[in-house]
Formats: structure tokens, sequence, C-alpha cells
């Protein structure tokens, strides 16, 4: 089944939108000891941050850090983020912090299972 290409751009600035979720735990364990992979996307310019970590439960510390690390840098806020329902984050003080209040960030759950392959591939679920 193939999909088709998006004609516009979802957004129109850095930060504008990141997408992102955790992979694990692997089959091997690299050589730090990490067995999880944490990416995230920014969707304008589709530069991907990628994090090797040990547990699930450095998820948060890791987004944390990253998301300082950006708007410092780009000298802008992160106005989305889009993720899947996964549980990395629902255990996680995530969403009280206070680096997403004072951004104002708004989470986004896409239903579809596979929206990674979909937003890197620019296409919309199920149209020919």
């Amino acid at each position: 089944m193939s999909h088709s290409r998006l004609e516009h751009q979802v957004t129109s600035k850095v930060l504008e939108l990141l997408h992102m979720d955790l992979m694990g735990p692997l089959q091997v364990e690299s050589i730090g000891g990490k067995m999880y992979v944490f990416v995230v996307v920014d969707d304008f310019s589709r530069f991907t941050w990628v994090n090797f970590i040990r547990e699930k439960s450095d998820t948060f510390e890791v987004f944390k850090d990253l998301c300082t690390q950006l708007q410092r840098e780009k000298d802008s806020a992160i106005v989305r983020i889009r993720s899947d329902n996964g549980t990395e984050f629902e255990n996680s003080s995530l969403m009280n912090t206070a680096l997403v209040k004072e951004s104002n960030m708004s989470f986004h759950l896409p239903s579809h299972p596979n929206k990674m392959v979909l937003w890197r591939e620019r296409t919309e679920p199920f149209k020919s």
C-alpha cells in the first residue's frame, strides 16, 4: 500500500512541532549499557536528535535537558510536541514540569500506530 505525499509544509519555523518516540528495550545492550533509544525530530527542519539511554525512567531527564538546550540554542520556544501514546511519559512529571508550563507546550498523541514512518515520509494515511 502506498501513501500520497503531503503537498504542504505543516510548520513554518524550527521548534514549532517536535515528534518524539522511545524505542526499546533493544535485544543487544550497547557497550555503555544503554538499552533504549530516544528520538526527537523537528518537523520543519527534519533535524533529528538521537539519545541512547539506560533505563526507560531516564527519558524525562533526557527530554528536559534536550528542550533546555534547543530553546537556548535556537532562542525560540517549543510550541508543540507530538508523541505516541507510549508509557514513557505516563508515569513521569512531564506534563507538570515548569519547562512545559513556561513555554506553553501542548502535546498531541496521534492514533496511527506507525506515526514516525508516516511523518518521515510526509504522507497521509490510507489515501491513494
